[in-house]
């Protein structure tokens, strides 16, 4: 599980995690404060910008992804949230590592260049990409129908079966008395033909 969280945060914040290690190294190595962060190639608004583009661009990515995984091979709501919780804590932390050093090192204007998101719409992002929970009832809900639709389909059906105008039903019923006329005098005829006449 450990391996698995790191290699997660890791595939998404190489470029962030690295950039940050390598602030730590030049504050380290900096010792006096002449030398600025902002004079470094490396470490231009440019350059920054482009590794905030990537680190989103991942995250929006990857972390849908991760949790469908998490939802296969788990399938334990519990389970999936404590182990995305420090992957969580671990894109924070890293764009709130960056937040400070910008803020520290960077002119206004260099921060909006880099874009960097703060907290409040980096958390906005990571609930706006994360995976629906799969439980029994939005399950159910998918296979089974409501009564409404059920009417619609029933409703759907019946406007697809062919209909028959008021004419052509009544031509349908007056057909078996249009039969029956015909057998029916030459009946009447032929008793009549069959009484003898009875005189008084």
């Amino acid at each position: 599980c450990e391996q698995f969280i790191q290699d997660s945060a890791r595939s998404m914040l190489a470029e962030l995690q690295q950039f940050n290690s390598k602030v730590l190294e030049f504050y380290q190595a900096r010792g006096n404060k002449s030398a600025k962060l902002n004079t470094q190639p490396w470490a231009s608004e440019s350059n920054l910008q482009t590794i905030v583009a990537h680190t989103t661009r991942d995250i929006k990515s990857k972390v849908p992804m991760i949790q469908r995984k998490m939802q296969l091979y788990l399938a334990n709501r519990e389970t999936e949230f404590i182990l995305f919780r420090p992957i969580r804590a671990q894109i924070l932390a890293a764009f709130m590592t960056l937040i400070t050093t910008l803020k520290a090192e960077y002119t206004p204007d260099q921060e909006v260049v880099v874009g960097c998101p703060s907290q409040e719409q980096l958390a906005a992002i990571l609930a706006s990409v994360a995976v629906k929970p799969m439980t029994r009832s939005s399950t159910s809900r998918e296979v089974s129908s409501s009564p409404e639709q059920l009417m619609k389909r029933q409703v759907s059906r019946e406007g697809s079966m062919p209909k028959e105008s008021l004419g052509d039903i009544k031509e349908n019923l007056s057909e078996p008395e249009a039969k029956l006329e015909p057998g029916t005098d030459r009946q009447a005829s032929q008793t009549d033909k069959q009484l003898p006449d009875v005189k008084e």
